[in-house]
């Protein structure tokens, strides 16, 4: 009995983080709504610049931002940092990381 419940319970957790990940991030994690709830003035955010990164467009434009998509594919809740901050984001990095991957 107790090897029927520990495999049932594997199995809904690799469904879940495997096909579900960006709902379960966006919808039944509550990190992310407890993080925006704790949040003040002085709390590190990762956040796009503006005044950097736009015009965007390839290297060599006046912006830094190339557009290439990355931070969008590398975010675990799907979010474009570049539309401001959101209450899907957890500031997880990634999408920093990824910037300056490429």
């Amino acid at each position: 009995m107790a090897f029927v419940l520990m495999a049932t319970v594997l199995a809904a957790v690799y469904v879940d983080l495997a096909w579900f990940r960006e709902q379960f991030c966006s919808f039944l994690c509550p990190y992310a709504r407890f993080q925006s709830v704790m949040m003040d003035d002085s709390t590190p955010t990762i956040a796009y610049d503006t005044r950097r990164g736009e015009p965007r467009g390839k290297r060599g434009a006046s912006g830094d931002c190339i557009d290439c998509g990355l931070c969008q594919r590398v975010c675990p809740t799907g979010i474009d940092i570049r539309q401001g901050l959101q209450l899907e984001c957890i500031q997880c990095g990634r999408c920093a990381d990824a910037a300056m991957a490429s």
